[in-house]
């Protein structure tokens, strides 16, 4: 029934045609609270703002967890919610030249969607056995390996995050079917390990990002992905079993259903940030979005949405996503 319910949102969004828009990708990172803190590629543009044009934004993420399992060696538990609060900053430094910031807070908590999730999965006929194991709303994020217990949060914790200093770059910004721009991230370790808010290392990502207009013009649909890597400093959550790299790639389809409102669908894989016998840790993930995305007056685009995971439960079972982007021009 998951499979089923997924397919007729898909269905529903490819039966929409629009009118041609600019690309606005989900851009969401995996909200798993043993790799949050980490660095990672993150779905962008390849458009670029104008030269001394400004975007301010707010990205509200929510996941919820519930889950736990086991192999001979190690034992994880992943039961509550995490909060992600983003604030970004991008400037059109050139025409081809975008700068940008982001300032990330994270909470982890108990939550309040638990029962919610499960009348929701009682609806579409999904089971709720592994979420039977915990009580509603209670926050437990504990991982133990031969008989130690290395991270234990049982009580909400959170602050300021790892923050992230970009530049993006595309030699060809406009006039071109396909564009394809280049992000440099680095990621510094202003966050705290021991609370989950970051991972304790400096990281740098390398990704690249593009988008097509008239591949599928005729239905008024853009194409877009990307694919990028993450060098791994070494941190302080996991550092004995932690990955030195990890890849990251998406594609995804938009639509402007209306002069206002697109909807977008996207896939996303990563691979592991750790090596472990856990699927909750040691696999490769897959998750789906669906995102829309609504230009109101001002300059300011607000999008919403929700994510599934798809293969492995590296990524949350529930995702919640809401942003609020405002654009401006320095220029008089």
């Amino acid at each position: 029934m998951k499979i089923t319910s997924i397919s007729l949102l898909l269905a529903l969004l490819f039966s929409i045609t629009s009118h041609a828009q600019q690309l606005l990708p989900a851009k969401i990172k995996n909200m798993n609270p043993f790799i949050i803190g980490y660095g990672a590629v993150i779905p962008d543009s390849p458009f670029l703002l104008q030269q001394d044009e400004w975007m301010a934004s707010l990205k509200l993420e929510l996941a919820n967890n519930s889950i736990t399992a086991d192999t001979t060696t190690e034992e994880i538990f992943i039961d509550g919610e995490t909060y992600l609060a983003d604030i970004n900053l991008r400037y059109g430094y050139r025409h081809d030249i975008e700068l940008l910031v982001a300032i990330p807070l994270i909470y982890h908590s108990g939550g309040f969607l638990d029962q919610a999730i499960k009348s929701w999965h009682d609806l579409w006929g999904m089971s709720n056995d592994r979420r039977d194991v915990f009580a509603n709303n209670q926050l437990q994020y504990e991982y133990s390996r031969n008989g130690n217990t290395l991270i234990n949060i049982s009580s909400g914790t959170g602050g300021l995050g790892d923050m992230v200093f970009g530049l993006k770059y595309n030699n060809k910004p406009g006039g071109e079917p396909t564009s394809i721009a280049y992000r440099m991230d680095l990621k510094l370790p202003t966050g705290d390990a021991d609370k989950l808010t970051g991972s304790g290392a400096t990281d740098v990502a390398l990704s690249v990002h593009a988008a097509n207009t008239s591949l599928l013009q005729k239905n008024n649909i853009t194409v877009y992905g990307g694919a990028g890597l993450v060098a791994l400093g070494k941190g302080d959550i996991l550092p004995d079993i932690q990955n030195d790299y990890v890849g990251n790639a998406y594609l995804g389809t938009s639509w402007q259903t209306t002069s206002r409102l697109a909807l977008i669908a996207q896939l996303s894989f990563q691979s592991s940030y750790y090596e472990s016998d856990l699927n909750q840790l040691g696999a490769n993930s897959f998750q789906l979005y669906l995102n829309g995305a609504y230009s109101g007056r001002d300059n300011i685009t607000y999008e919403f949405g929700f994510g599934e995971n798809l293969a492995t439960d590296t990524t949350p079972d529930f995702l919640l996503y809401f942003a609020v982007n405002k654009r401006y021009s320095a220029r008089k």
